[in-house]
């Protein structure tokens, strides 16, 4: 992530345990959203992109958990 300026912005636990893991770069909007599987010692790349918008949670941002960092 580093490579495209892109810093951690989210982060939840799924229901199985697993996190997910939303890296952003605010300047040129690109973002990545990475699943890290603990148990295993595992990280997996799901999609990458430019633009984004905020908005309002739902039931699923809910149960996962998904929380900015600070």
């Amino acid at each position: 992530m580093a490579k495209h300026g892109e810093a951690i912005s989210y982060f939840g636990v799924l229901p199985n345990r697993n996190l997910l893991q939303v890296f952003l770069n605010e300047r040129s909007e690109s973002w990545s959203i990475i699943v890290e599987v603990p148990s295993r010692g595992l990280s997996c790349l799901l999609s990458t992109g430019y633009g984004y918008e905020t908005v309002m949670s739902n039931r699923y941002m809910d149960r996962v958990n998904l929380l900015p960092m600070s």
